[in-house]
């Protein structure tokens, strides 16, 4: 499954066409000068991603025989699965449009919840039900892929229920007016963002094809325990990012230091706690794993301290990206994932899946003093006030603290202490 999810996730980039950032970028002028009846954003929106699945699920198709063959070997469950791919992807690839969409109208709490929350709470119980032999493995695949469809249905169902799904299909003159702009932006945005979407996916594919799928499932889990730590920071940039986009339209410098500061203060805040309730416990949450899940303890440390680093650095990305110099978000992108192949590589040979780890924090490093550096060099933004220092030396108090606290017998009792 993580192995799936990694491949439509670049799949689902590629197609889109850079669709998402354009989205958060020019909504602003869309809804400032359309009404509800003329207003093609959303029949735009929706149409080119679907034409971007179209030719990239060609290209995918001609070269099916050769993606199959690069884990035929070490994975080949994967290439048993293969065509699911293209469904996954497609499903997936409308619900994130959606998903946009909902965010820049500023309704962006029940997508959250039904991504987060109830597919989830769905892959949970197709869980259970292949552990009690309910369904087989084949069905609880096939039914993993039709979660996103169903988080899709809801979607829209709640779009409708806003009266926001309006589609007109043909072009508006706010469109005819703003295509240059729009295609030179989406175009670098694009770039940028099959790079990122490559630099996050690259382990599990790499690890995949080095190290099998046992390699990558304590990889997995490792990356998804240490992911926990990102959900409040995807969230916020969620809401953050069309206020970002409305600023910089308006010319409003002080909004934007001061959203740039507060994120950077309130991620650090909840990263540094989310951290400390997994790594104090960490040898307890693995005692409920077979033994070779304990290989993922020091990924879950590096990676965690990673997300810690990124989300006590702001909201840069979605700053850089709605700003004049969106071109420089692509090079940043293009650092990160010069950065990311090569360590991966060479690193994963060397050390296995704690190569990836390694090879994560470098690159995830350089990539956010790079944009640290121009957006303070730039716009005289920076994200760092007194108020951080407080959270680092409460984090460390209570990191060296629970040293001294006693033991339970109980381990439900042990991690609730």
């Amino acid at each position: 499954t993580r192995v799936l999810f990694a491949g439509a996730s670049t799949f689902m980039q590629l197609a889109s066409l850079g669709v998402p950032a354009l989205m958060i970028k020019f909504f602003p002028y869309y809804n400032d000068r359309l009404g509800k009846k003329e207003n093609d954003f959303l029949f735009l929106s929706l149409i080119i991603p679907i034409i971007g699945f179209v030719i990239i699920s060609g290209l995918l198709f001609v070269f099916r025989d050769s993606a199959m063959a690069l884990y035929e070997k070490k994975s080949p469950l994967f290439s048993q699965y293969f065509d699911l791919l293209f469904i996954f992807s497609f499903f997936y690839l409308i619900y994130r449009i959606l998903e946009t969409y909902a965010s820049i109208i500023f309704k962006n709490v029940v997508p959250a919840f039904i991504r987060e929350i109830g597919i989830r709470a769905f892959h949970l119980l197709l869980i259970v039900l292949f552990v009690y032999a309910i369904i087989g493995f084949d069905w609880f695949i096939k039914a993993y892929v039709v979660s996103y469809f169903l988080g899709l249905l809801l979607l829209i169902a709640y779009i409708i229920y806003l009266k926001r799904w309006h589609i007109a299909a043909s072009l508006s003159n706010v469109t005819r007016k703003i295509k240059k702009p729009v295609a030179g932006y989406g175009s670098f945005l694009y770039g940028g963002g099959i790079l990122i979407i490559l630099a996050e996916n690259i382990d599990t594919m790499l690890i995949a094809g080095i190290s099998g799928l046992q390699g990558t499932a304590v990889f997995a889990v490792a990356s998804y325990i240490s992911t926990i730590i990102q959900v409040p920071q995807k969230s916020m940039n969620t809401v953050v990012a069309p206020m970002v986009a409305q600023a910089w339209k308006n010319k409003d410098l002080e909004k934007i230091r001061t959203l740039y500061r507060k994120t950077a203060v309130t991620q650090l805040c909840i990263s540094i706690f989310i951290f400390l309730c997994i790594w104090l416990n960490i040898d307890l949450l693995f005692s409920f794993l077979p033994p070779i899940y304990a290989e993922g303890k020091w990924i879950i440390f590096l990676m965690g301290t990673a997300r810690i680093i990124d989300q006590g650095m702001g909201i840069n990305g979605e700053l850089l990206n709605t700003s004049k110099y969106w071109r420089v978000s692509f090079l940043a992108d293009v650092i990160l994932i010069a950065c990311t192949i090569p360590l991966n590589y060479f690193l994963i040979k060397e050390f296995g899946i704690m190569g990836s780890a390694i090879a994560y924090f470098i690159a995830y490093g350089v990539f956010n003093v790079f944009r640290f550096w121009f957006v303070w060099s730039c716009f005289g933004l920076q994200p760092f006030s007194p108020k951080q220092i407080w959270p680092l030396l409460l984090g460390a108090m209570v990191f060296f603290a629970s040293g001294y606290l006693p033991v339970w017998d109980h381990i439900l009792l042990s991690l609730l202490f």
